[in-house]
């Protein structure tokens, strides 16, 4: 710093050199390269927060519900008394080719009816949508706006006008017991019809990109999802463990335009991206009213 003492206008006045000047600039920009990086890591952090609180929230809702229809879920096996009717149970893997995946269907007593209901005895089958490259129903734009979508259908015993539903038919479908002492359903095709007059899925939650659900027998081993829909249905379980894996919205993005290029990335970028959660419900048997 310089002092000047000649001139008496700039007596006592100091000045700084080029010198030090240049070194006040260069701290100045460290101290602001230092400042930036963290708000940077701030709003990065910020942001990922943001993204996984939108999943969680969406599986939060997602695995509720499933809960709720499962923990109501009603099963008889009583084929002797006239009028009970028959509350089947089934799980149902429909194949790759198909655009859903696994399917959980059951009769219960669900607290979210349709518009309509006088009963909260409803059929309810989950699923979801799969990746539109993995099926080669209906045009390509629909199937990418219903891909990776969490569904669900309900179907109760009156329509939204107020009438008698006809897909409400499970009551109509008696069941056989075998020697072996196991259910099989009366009819080829008894046990397919009655999910499948099932009303139409309803979207629950996006990005879905993977839903199992695993049924455990009385022995605690798992019991393998049926594969065809006509022959028989599903024991009904001592327990349900489900598993959601779901991705937030701005990974879904990048993750599709990946896939639709090609990227070998995608797969990865999945990988790391994607938030996996499970619940289990212990279920009890409820017989018919």
């Amino acid at each position: 710093m310089i002092l000047l003492k000649n001139n008496k206008q700039n007596k006592g006045c100091r000045f700084f050199t080029l010198v030090e000047l240049m070194v006040s600039m260069f701290l100045f920009l460290v101290i602001m390269a230092i400042v930036a990086r963290y708000f940077a890591a701030a709003n990065r952090a910020w942001r990922i927060t943001a993204r996984k609180n939108e999943v969680y929230a969406n599986a939060r809702v997602a695995l509720d519900l499933m809960v709720r229809d499962l923990q109501g879920a009603m099963y008889n096996n009583d084929w002797t008394v006239p009028g009970r009717g028959i509350y089947p149970f089934f799980h149902y893997n429909p194949g790759t080719s198909a655009a859903t995946g696994e399917q959980l269907c059951m009769i219960t007593q669900t607290p979210l009816t349709p518009l309509g209901a006088t009963s909260n005895v409803c059929e309810v089958r989950y699923s979801y949508y799969r990746d539109n490259n993995d099926y080669a129903t209906g045009t390509e734009d629909t199937r990418r706006e219903n891909e990776f979508w969490l569904v669900r259908s309900c179907t109760p015993n009156k329509n939204s006008t107020g009438a008698d539903n006809g897909a409400y038919d499970f009551a109509a479908n008696p069941i056989d017991k075998i020697s072996s002492g196991t259910l099989t359903w009366r009819g080829a095709a008894v046990v397919g019809n009655i999910f499948n007059s099932s009303n139409a899925w309803q979207k629950v939650i996006p990005h879905v990109m993977n839903l199992e659900f695993k049924c455990y027998k009385s022995d605690l081993t798992i019991q393998n999802a049926l594969t065809a829909s006509t022959i028989t249905g599903s024991d009904f379980p001592v327990r349900v463990k489900v598993v959601l894996t779901v991705l937030d919205d701005a990974s879904f993005i990048k993750y599709r335009t990946l896939r639709d290029a090609g990227a070998s990335s995608a797969a990865q970028f999945l990988s790391d991206n994607q938030l996996t959660f499970s619940r289990t419900v212990y279920m009890r048997t409820k017989e018919s009213f």
